[in-house]
């Protein structure tokens, strides 16, 4: 601004130097021609100047905006390393967040993976099978030398001595067990039962061989656990009782039905016992005893009268297989125990009551030793006698046994016998 007021002031004195070299008697017009002209002169320097002015004002203003920019762009604006930091934080921020994203679903996914499958549920089936395995391997623990007898037909001899020739002590069956107590020449000595001596070894079993066909023969028993439990008429608490067992009483198995189990009180009825109740036990056949004629002194006395004896067991033989009903007296379409026994010897002309209490006193009891083919084998339940069966010979009996077998054959033993009645004298 200094500047152009100099120049200014310059040029007045100029103008007004010419204008004084001006003659005074010049035309007033011409002085103020020389004046405009000097006026116009200054306005143009001047509009020059102002224009000047104006554009270094504007430079001025744009050199300072610049500036400015320059400044802004200095104090905001990052440098690319700046930048470049600022993105690598974004990113590694993002990344972070992102890997701390993934790191709490692979957590998630880790916990899914390593959390353990829910486990199926046991179905009763189940259990009920691995109850039956358990008795089946508890059954065969019993035995440290397990021998188990493996026949087509026919009976094993067990002998006093190890020889063909030795006295038969008692018979072991296909299926029957025993426990090898030692061996010698070709043979075991054996325990089987209440029986014990010789039998080959060509027809005994042992090891896995015996074990797996140990299971064809095992009779599965129902074992009472408390001490008086009530047998119902049907699978339900609300069901009338038919009669009550004690602890440790073992009846035949029938039926599994979860809560309850159906068994055979005696070979005339069945009934259902609460499954908490019971526990379920395998058992295996054994030897029967079978006592040289001459040590029996009953035998003596009956050998008088073998065709009646033969006649009897040959025609209660012929209705092997036929049906068991309660109470029925048919041997042909159905008849309980006491009512086979009644029939068969109705057909000889001899009186029996139907009812096998009755009967085990219709005769004279004879011991195990002295029982003879034709003669009553009773059992009981409780206590009390509830069923009878013929004996035939070789260590068995026949009988109207259940619905489920009919008139069956049956080992004389495979239950407890309570007594034994000759009713032939």
């Amino acid at each position: 601004m200094f500047r152009r007021t100099t120049k200014i002031g310059l040029l007045l004195i100029t103008a007004l130097i010419c204008g004084a070299a001006t003659p005074v008697f010049a035309d007033s017009a011409d002085s103020v021609s020389g004046l405009a002209g000097s006026a116009a002169l200054l306005e143009q320097y001047y509009s020059r100047e102002a224009g000047q002015d104006t554009e270094e004002a504007e430079e001025a203003v744009t050199e300072e905006t610049s500036v400015r920019e320059t400044v802004t762009s200095e104090t905001e604006a990052p440098t690319e390393e700046e930048a470049a930091e600022l993105t690598g934080d974004t990113e590694s921020e993002a990344a972070e967040t992102e890997s701390a994203d993934s790191d709490e679903a692979e957590a998630e996914e880790t916990e899914e993976a390593e959390e353990p499958e829910s486990e199926e549920e046991t179905s009763p089936a189940d259990v009920w099978e691995s109850l039956l395995a358990e008795a089946r391997t508890a059954a065969l623990n019993t035995y440290d030398n397990f021998g188990i007898a493996s026949l087509d037909g026919g009976y094993l001899n067990v002998r006093e001595e190890a020889g063909t020739e030795a006295t038969v002590i008692g018979q072991m069956e296909n299926g029957d067990a025993c426990e090898i107590l030692d061996s010698e020449d070709g043979w075991y000595y054996i325990s089987s039962g209440s029986v014990e001596g010789y039998v080959s070894s060509d027809y005994i079993l042992t090891g896995d061989a015996a074990e797996e066909a140990a299971v064809s023969s095992m009779v599965l028993k129902i074992q009472i656990t408390t001490e008086t439990l009530n047998v119902r008429t049907e699978p339900s608490e609300d069901a009338s009782v038919l009669t009550q067992v004690g602890i440790d009483e073992r009846y035949d198995f029938v039926e599994n039905l979860g809560d309850w189990i159906e068994i055979e009180v005696s070979d005339d009825s069945t009934g259902y016992v609460s499954s908490d109740y019971v526990k379920l036990r395998y058992t295996l056949p054994k030897a029967t005893v079978v006592e040289p004629e001459e040590e029996s002194e009953e035998a003596e006395e009956a050998s008088a009268e073998p065709s009646l004896r033969e006649q009897i067991v040959s025609y209660a033989m012929q209705f092997l297989g036929n049906p068991y009903v309660w109470g029925g007296e048919s041997l042909t379409n159905g008849c309980d125990c006491s009512g086979f026994t009644m029939l068969i010897y109705r057909h000889f002309g001899i009186t029996l009551s139907h009812y096998s209490v009755s009967q085990a006193s219709e005769g004279r009891a004879v011991d195990s030793g002295s029982m003879q083919p034709g003669d009553l084998v009773f059992y009981a339940s409780g206590g009390t006698i509830n069923h009878v069966a013929m004996y035939i010979g070789n260590g068995q009996v026949i009988g109207a046994q259940s619905t489920k077998s009919g008139i069956a054959i049956r080992s004389w033993n495979y239950r407890t016998p309570v007594k034994i009645v000759s009713v032939l004298g």
